[in-house]
């Protein structure tokens, strides 16, 4: 048992129960009188005799009922409370996940279905309630805490504070989001109240100690489908308390990938890839609904393998269509679970267009097979006098693609950008020069042998691909500023970098490939189909690929929009600003589902004009398999251990039970005891 306010309640009772028995010592003063008759003397002496001064008291249940009153009110005042461990530190950090997990409906809150989210909340307003109040005869100074909600990226919604009402609006406003966890985004934003900290301490010898002290405890509500972990930097006396909702035993099956590819040789044949994944130990196979433009198309079934300890079980499905136009589609597994932001995923399949290539080189024998091997409507081999020729006649628009081996067309003064240049309009994939556009410049100096050692591995050009391995010989040292967008690096530097601008799309492999390994690598080939598609299809801006929750939304629009509007799947139009590049920024997602984009203006070669306005719209999948895996973490792995969990279903055991009303209750029933004895007037 803990007290509160044990200091109040010890100057009331000094001050109250002096002043109780006192009235039962005195007596109050009386003038003499005389009587006719000694028939009331016995009743006169009695009255005497009760109120005389520092008599001894006799046995009366009246002051007995009393001081059990009085008593029952100082222990009130004291706020005593039981507890099944110590109360809470003075300054705690609450963690609420919100992730896409976190939406799993299997927990249940006074009888009614609840997601996880839903029970941490609870589980963290109790912690709030356990919550010593500050004030002047209090024990301390009162407890402080703040909340901190996270998925992919972490926000501090209220700030440390003491008052417990701003500590519960905070908790009850967390709205969940589909995103998926990154506990590294909540040591950046709570690191600073939570690492352990080196401070100097005086010994008195004049010489100055140094002391290793833990930060402020942390009390994590979340289901333990956490990653990056392994930046929880912890001291050893410092508290973490992880508290686990949802159920150790959930299955589910979700849609982790979705994808979908338009065949070289006939563009009107599209395939889709689904691919699925069940926590389930048990085989299943499901239905999965495929869906174009709102309706549904066909179904099919598919077998997904049960889980072992070595991971989920996996299954896949295909569907393929003949369709020349642009379509959305839409793949549903109709039969529901627990989570349900993975049972549905959602495409945006661009138009049909079969590319032209023009290869500007005086002869590179594996270029030319590699590009003829990808499938393209057709690829001429010119030299840089017919694309100058082409330029000079305004006729570069007669290729999609311009593959530039180890050459470099001559740059021209880019619009509204001072003394910049910029490379003529059009789509360039560069091999084995640099152009020295905005954000991009050439050393001189080269490194005879390296390799790649980064590369995004989400992006259109990069994707399926494996980089290492890959040998690189006098791989140029480059230098890129924030107008470009590395996509690869080597020992020496960016490698292959995304310098579209404007009406320009260009991808820059700033190395000679035909001295590297990679010609004799499958990904050579894959590389080439990639990048001709993305340049191809203006940067990617209607291709198929989805984004991620947690993922920036990045579009580029014609040079000429400033001013663009974003339709969410659910809420009010944003209103996004156009770089001077043509990009507009949107972000981090939260939700998933289908984004409208809008603008005034002209329209990209693949975007409809919708009611009057060009229209781009952008799916949103879940598609992690981590967050699919939805079964609740029984313990977290720290880098200084394992942290066991709490269940929530328990944590009845370890609120803080305040015991001062049911006090006053007593006392008020032992009140109505004693008005009942007065009235009555029994004496023992």
């Amino acid at each position: 048992m803990s007290w509160l306010t044990p200091g109040l309640a010890g100057i009331a009772a000094a001050i109250t129960v002096p002043s109780l028995l006192i009235l039962y010592f005195l007596k109050l003063r009386r003038r003499d009188m005389e009587v006719s008759t000694t028939l009331l003397w016995k009743k006169a002496i009695q009255d005497v005799q009760a109120n005389a001064p520092f008599q001894k008291l006799r046995r009366n249940i009246l002051l007995l009922l009393q001081m059990l009153v009085l008593a029952g009110a100082l222990l009130a005042i004291a706020q005593p409370r039981m507890a099944g461990e110590a109360p809470p530190a003075n300054r705690t950090v609450i963690i609420i996940d919100r992730s896409a997990s976190m939406s799993t409906t299997d927990e249940t809150i006074d009888g009614s279905t609840a997601t996880r989210l839903d029970r941490a909340k609870q589980q963290a307003l109790v912690l709030v309630d356990s919550m010593r109040d500050g004030g002047v005869l209090s024990a301390g100074g009162g407890d402080q805490a703040m909340v901190v909600a996270f998925g992919t990226t972490a926000e501090i919604v209220q700030p440390y504070t003491a008052s417990k009402a701003r500590l519960r609006e905070a908790i009850e406003a967390i709205e969940p989001t589909d995103e998926p966890t990154d506990f590294s985004d909540v040591m950046r934003v709570a690191g600073p109240f939570v690492r352990p900290t080196t401070v100097e301490v005086e010994t008195g010898s004049g010489k100055n100690d140094v002391q290793y002290l833990p930060g402020a405890p942390i009390a994590l509500f979340s289901d333990g489908s956490i990653s990056h972990l392994d930046v929880v930097e912890k001291h050893p006396e410092s508290e973490f308390r992880y508290t686990s909702v949802g159920t150790d035993d959930a299955v589910n099956v979700g849609i982790t990938a979705i994808g979908a590819e338009r065949s070289y040789d006939r563009p009107e044949r599209v395939s889709v890839f689904i691919g699925l994944q069940s926590t389930d130990p048990k085989a299943r196979t499901v239905d999965v609904e495929f869906g174009i433009d709102g309706a549904i198309g066909m179904v099919k079934s598919a077998s997904v393998g049960g889980a072992t300890e070595e991971g989920p079980g996996r299954g896949g499905v295909v569907f393929q269509l003949d369709r020349t136009e642009a379509a959305i589609v839409t793949v549903r597994i109709p039969q529901g679970d627990a989570l349900t932001a993975d049972d549905t995923a959602r495409l945006v399949i661009p138009p049909a267009k079969r590319l032209s290539v023009a290869l500007v080189t005086n002869g590179n024998y594996y270029l030319r097979n590699a590009l003829n091997a990808i499938g393209v409507s057709n690829i001429d081999t010119i030299s840089s006098a017919e694309y100058q020729r082409l330029r000079d006649a305004d006729d570069l628009a007669k290729y999609d693609v311009y593959v530039l081996d180890n050459w470099l067309p001559a740059l021209e003064p880019s619009e509204g950008a001072g003394s910049e240049l910029a490379l003529p309009p059009g789509n360039y994939i560069i091999i084995g020069k640099t152009p020295a556009v905005a954000g991009l410049s050439d050393t001189g100096r080269t490194i005879k042998t390296t390799g790649f050692v980064d590369w995004q591995r989400d992006h259109p050009s990069l994707r399926y691909l494996s980089l290492s391995g890959i040998v690189i010989g006098n791989a140029p040292e480059i230098e890129a500023g924030r107008e470009v967008r590395v996509l690869a690096s080597t020992g020496a530097g960016p490698a292959i970098i995304d310098a579209s601008r404007g009406a320009t799309n260009a991808l820059v492999v700033t190395f000679d490939m035909s001295r590297s390994t990679w010609p004799l690598d499958p990904g050579y080939i894959l590389f080439l189909s990639q990048a001709v598609r993305f340049v191809g299809d203006e940067g990617g801006a209607a291709g198929a690929a989805a984004l991620q929750p947690g993922d920036i939304l990045t579009e580029r629009l014609p040079e000429s929009v400033t001013e663009a509007r974003l339709k969410p799947p659910s809420g009010n139009e944003i209103t996004l600003r156009a770089g001077a590049d043509g990009r507009v920024s949107f972000g981090p997602i939260e939700r998933i589902g289908l984004y409208t984009l809008s603008w005034s203006g002209a329209p990209g070669p693949r975007d409809p004009v919708i009611g009057g306005r060009p229209t781009r719209t952008i799916a949103v999948n879940l598609g992690d398999a981590r967050e699919s895996r939805i079964a609740s973490a029984s313990q977290l792995d720290l880098p200084s251990g394992k942290i066991a969990a709490e269940n929530a279903n328990n944590s009845g055991q370890r609120e803080n039970k305040r015991l001062w009303p049911w006090i006053l209750l007593a006392a008020l029933g032992v009140l109505m005891l004693e008005w009942f004895v007065y009235n009555r007037k029994v004496h023992l």
